[in-house]
């Protein structure tokens, strides 16, 4: 067998010990290390690291049981905290804090208007208020469907989660326990319950509890570690029901002047009022030009963002819901806004042409409220323009059409109405969701969870494979070994057990033998020391997390910009930020991977020349690289032996995915189709 693989299966690696002196670790030929001789080359020590990773990928197959166990609780380890890291970030970065929906989760009708006209739900997913309430929604679902969903979760997520939770952590204690008895004694109870009984709920808690109280374990962190991990347990199945929850669904209507309810949807901004339009063919009194005819919606594709408006003439991509506000905007160019019944046009004529119709008398009297952009008051096809600035900027005039009524924004927004939305046969429809505070709550309770139990584990674990000890039994043989002790010390304190009941016997232990004491032998080589490991490990760590805090910050920042027009100020922008983290990530490498300077600096410049395609990429693909990363993490932390080892294993999965995504994006570029985007822009007159 290698010595590679000796070393994996006997002690761990990167083991420290508190009570002996540290020794220097052997060197590999296979370690990145600082070469002694000017022959041995970085291209010599580069094939070494190969030839190691192989032996120790070669050994897996001769990993003991145990092995292959403590590898797969690492790797599921690892997964969930970097999912849980990721949905943090995501809770924190990525979700839009202020909700488009105008309908709040209690049927209150909560709109308002920020300064870019986007009509927004006028509450913060941070507010207290509701904690309690579903903030984060989805799907429109019967009541029977969003029941099931409902009591689906509280099953799976709240017992099944409660299970698995008890599961880990139980096994996490049993290795504690056996550490701290070889430093200090602990009571029968406490070996009885942590050992055998194993049992989450209430009344062994507070035993438990009451044991620690009584004659702790060696240690008071991990006693509170204990406590507190119980109790998350203990009410996970409630805090899981509890941040979920359905909710009616509503859709907001407007109340017209005759008390009836129409469709927020069937609200139209207004553009122009032709006030005299009975003297055209086609127009009545008062007419209304909305911002743009038909039905329209915000030009991201989701609804209730802002209206939709003219803002060009496009002929490739020609829009016939702009064709009357574009003769509108012709029009008042040649003749003007609010135009007196008895005023000629400026050539004389009595007539004038609108909408294709020539019109008799003076130029047609046409008002407006809020214009929201130039294509309604300029435009370069009209060849007497006089309007060179907006006449109407002011948003907070702007008005809305409602069944022929107008309304301002105070009375829109004092007429809209929240109504349970109901689908064609009329089934009350629902939304299930989070409360999006208890959401990240319990994110950040789920992580420190997990952070807690691997570190009480990693101690534990690596410390018992430090002095070869395996736990003690759990089953009838364990059970038989601490029932002849119990035996022992019961008669060498002169109890007779045969005369007395349960209750007297609990009496006399507890008396007479201070709850018991039962303990292991020492550990012969000392203790496992985590802050050490941890310290040793410190680039590796500022490379996960600076890998994960960059992934989810790429979401925040733009991507390059192609037309000429923005290119210099935005590309600037996104190089500064690109730049700093990704150059943060590539001396995180170099310092986690280089031994020698012209180690680090070999790797800061590969690291450096893999990033730049990554500028360029969309936030998709980005991505699509994480997975070869954190796999590549998982194998140098798991398997790799020595930092060459661990360098090359984690570099042979990401190489492969990073080719994959680089070759996918170039492809998707080549079979993107071209299209002409020639819009016709308005000069100045």
């Amino acid at each position: 067998m290698s010595d590679s693989a000796n070393r994996l299966l006997d002690d761990p690696p990167d083991v420290e010990r508190a009570s002996t002196p540290r020794e220097p670790a052997p060197r590999s030929p296979g370690t990145l290390e600082k070469p002694k001789r000017s022959s041995f080359s970085f291209i010599a020590s580069i094939r070494s690291s190969f030839t190691v990773a192989g032996k120790d990928i070669r050994s897996i197959p001769r990993y003991k049981s145990s092995k292959l166990r403590r590898l797969l609780w690492e790797f599921l380890a690892s997964i969930t905290i970097v999912s849980l890291l990721i949905a943090l970030f995501f809770l924190t970065f990525r979700v839009n804090l202020q909700s488009t929906d105008p309908c709040g989760p209690d049927g209150d009708f909560r709109l308002k208007t920020d300064q870019d006209d986007y009509f927004i739900y006028n509450s913060n997913l941070w507010a207290l208020s509701g904690f309690f309430e579903v903030t984060l929604g989805w799907g429109e679902f019967d009541f029977t469907t969003a029941k099931l969903i409902d009591v689906a979760w509280d099953l799976v997520i709240g017992r099944g989660g409660q299970a698995i939770m008890s599961l880990i952590a139980w096994r996490v204690f049993t290795e504690y326990l056996e550490v701290s008895l070889a430093t200090k004694p602990a009571t029968y109870t406490t070996v009885w319950l942590l050992r055998f009984h194993q049992d989450t709920s209430v009344l062994s808690s507070i035993r438990l509890f009451s044991q620690f109280f009584r004659r702790g374990l060696a240690s008071k962190l991990a006693m509170w570690i204990m406590a507190l991990t119980l109790s998350f347990i203990l009410a996970f199945p409630t805090i899981a029901g509890s941040m979920t929850g359905y909710t009616a669904f509503n859709d907001l209507y407007i109340t017209s002047s005759d008390d009836r309810l129409f469709p927020f949807n069937s609200v139209r901004p207004i553009a122009y009022v032709v006030h005299d339009g009975d003297r055209t063919a086609n127009f009545t009194k008062d007419y209304i030009v909305p911002w743009r005819s038909g039905i329209t919606y915000a030009r991201s594709g989701r609804k209730m963002m802002f209206w939709d408006f003219c803002f060009g003439y496009n002929e490739t991509w020609y829009d016939g819901t702009c064709d009357l506000q574009r003769n509108v905007s012709y029009y008042i160019q040649q003749y003007g806004f609010n135009s007196p019944g008895n005023e000629r046009t400026r050539s004389g004529d009595n007539m004038t042409e609108f909408c294709g119709e020539t019109i008799d008398g003076p130029p047609l009297n046409i008002s407006a409220y809020y214009l929201p952009d130039d294509f309604y008051w300029r435009s370069n096809s009209s060849k007497n323009a006089t309007i060179k600035t907006n006449p109407y900027p002011d948003r907070t005039k702007m008005l809305f059409t409602v069944d022929n009524d107008m309304y301002n924004l105070t009375q829109l927004f004092d007429n809209g109405v929240c109504q349970p939305a109901k689908d064609k046969d009329a089934v009350q429809r629902y939304q299930w969701g989070f409360s999006f505070l208890q959401l990240y709550i319990v994110t950040i309770l789920l992580l420190l969870w997990s952070l807690a139990l691997v570190a009480l584990w990693k101690t534990s674990h690596d410390m018992l494979k430090l002095n070869h000890r395996e736990t003690t039994s759990q089953d009838w043989k364990g059970l038989l070994d601490l029932t002849d002790k119990i035996r022992m010390q019961v008669d060498q304190a002169g109890i007779d057990i045969d005369s007395l009941s349960d209750k007297q016997l609990e009496y006399e232990i507890q008396e007479v033998l201070q709850g018991g004491s039962i303990s292991s032998p020492q550990l012969p080589k000392g203790y496992f020391n985590v802050c050490r490991w941890l310290w040793r490990k410190k680039w590796w760590f500022i490379l996960v997390i600076l890998t994960l805090v960059l992934f989810v910050s790429e979401h925040q920042r733009p991507r390059v910009p192609s037309t000429p027009a923005t290119l210099g100020p935005e590309l600037q922008r996104n190089i500064l930020q690109f730049a700093l983290p990704y150059t943060a990530i590539c001396l995180s490498a170099a310092f986690a991977f280089g031994s020698s300077l012209l180690q680090k600096v070999v790797v800061f410049v590969l690291a450096c020349g893999l990033c730049i395609p990554l500028f360029f990429y969309e936030t998709s693909f980005r991505d699509f690289v994480l997975p070869g990363t954190f796999f590549g993490f998982f194998l140098a932390f798991g398997i790799g032996s020595t930092k060459g080892s661990r360098f090359v294993l984690f570099s042979v999965p990401f190489l492969c995915n990073y080719i994959v995504i680089f070759v996918l994006h170039f492809h998707s570029i080549a079979v993107q189709p071209t299209f002409n985007y020639t819009i016709e822009l308005y000069d100045d007159i």
